[in-house]
């Protein structure tokens, strides 16, 4: 059995161009589903590579000063049942994506316990959780768990780590089941009736391998997507209910062109890091205040670890960083043969300009001079 169906046209699709632009454009409608939702919040997350930018998005400006951190909760849709500083661990993406650059409160934060217990008795751990938030022992579809679920498609049609033909398609009672496949790690996931017991289920689909699984589950040519009512397939066959809720889904149609480019010549495509500021360096720049040295020591101590994880996984990278002084630059590149500089270079009214057509970027205009200041150009 498949975790996907061929699902109704009614739910409403939001289709951008590329994945930058699904991030911003998900993040503005997110902000507004909860500020039209107002007091206290549950939000449900997705793991994997797409909803990452939107995280990040989230947690600078114009976002952060407006999202309402007090009141929103944040829930996992899934984890793996690794420590939560691994690699591959959904909390420690988001935490470093979001939870810790935005001023969100840690007793708000519900992770997936992954260490201290066994796997089935962290699953229960989780469930335990999620009740006690709730308040009852059994969903009542008048009031849904979840104020808004993001959710990823697999190209295998997963959705959360609920995979085609596992036993947990079938789970209809518990909320949180432990799911164990062959060849991958162990991993924790909410069944379809915690994911379904949501006010609104917004779908992120992006990149050009997503496409085939898309259409199989839409049962329509991609480039002519009309709008559909989600659902999926559980409980020996049934389909999924979702007709009380807001189904939305977002599609980056286009990919990522570098990756398509890449692709076509045949090269490896290049991964690209985005890594966000501390918070506090964030609103010190939007207030028009130059950082400095030990301001920027953490994140550049956080690329360099990024660098050090990517070269021992074997993988390709870019990272974009105002690397402005040597010293800068030496925790960045330090003794790594393989690691080198592109130093793109421009005087002070052509960065004016640039810097004159970016919309919603936490660093102002009269910060260009402190930059200037600063740079210690490469010899």
């Amino acid at each position: 059995m498949s975790a996907t169906r061929t699902v109704q046209p009614d739910a409403r699709l939001r289709t951008f161009a590329n994945h930058e632009a699904m991030a911003r454009g998900v993040g503005h409608w997110l902000l507004g589903v909860l500020e039209v939702r107002g007091g206290t919040c549950a939000v449900c997350l997705s793991g994997g590579s797409t909803p990452r930018r939107l995280y990040e998005v989230l947690a600078v400006p114009p976002l952060v000063t407006r999202f309402p951190w007090d009141d929103v909760h944040w829930f996992w849709g899934d984890e793996r049942f690794v420590p939560s500083d691994h690699p591959d661990s959904n909390f420690r993406m988001v935490d470093e994506a979001l939870l810790s650059i935005a001023p969100v409160p840690r007793e708000n934060i519900h992770s997936i316990p992954t260490e201290g217990l066994p796997l089935a008795e962290a699953a229960a751990a989780y469930e335990t959780a999620l009740k006690r938030f709730y308040g009852e022992d059994r969903l009542d579809r008048a009031r849904p768990l979840f104020d808004l679920t993001l959710l990823g498609l697999g190209e295998d049609g997963h959705i959360a780590s609920l995979f085609p033909d596992d036993a947990a398609l079938f789970e209809h009672e518990r909320w949180v089941v432990a799911v164990e496949r062959p060849g991958s790690e162990p991993r924790i996931t909410l069944t379809y009736p915690a994911l379904e017991s949501s006010r609104t289920v917004a779908f992120l689909v992006a990149g050009t391998r997503k496409r085939d699984v898309l259409a199989r589950a839409r049962g329509h040519d991609i480039r002519r997507l009309p709008d559909f009512r989600a659902g999926v397939s559980h409980r020996h066959g049934e389909a999924a209910n979702l007709e009380h809720r807001d189904v939305v889904l977002a599609v980056a149609d286009r990919g990522d062109r570098r990756q398509r480019n890449a692709q076509q010549r045949g090269q490896p495509a290049c991964r690209v890091a985005l890594v966000g500021e501390r918070m506090r360096n964030v609103e010190k720049m939007h207030s028009g205040v130059p950082l400095t040295d030990e301001d920027r020591r953490p994140w550049l101590n956080a690329i360099a670890r990024w660098i050090d994880e990517e070269r021992g996984a074997g993988r390709h990278g870019i990272v974009t960083c105002s690397a402005l002084k040597r010293r800068y630059r030496e925790i960045l590149i330090g003794d790594r043969a393989d690691v080198g500089l592109v130093y793109l270079k421009g005087d002070a009214p052509l960065i004016a300009r640039r810097i004159a057509t970016r919309h919603e970027h936490f660093m102002p205009a009269s910060l260009l001079k402190s930059q200037f200041e600063a740079l210690e150009e490469p010899g």
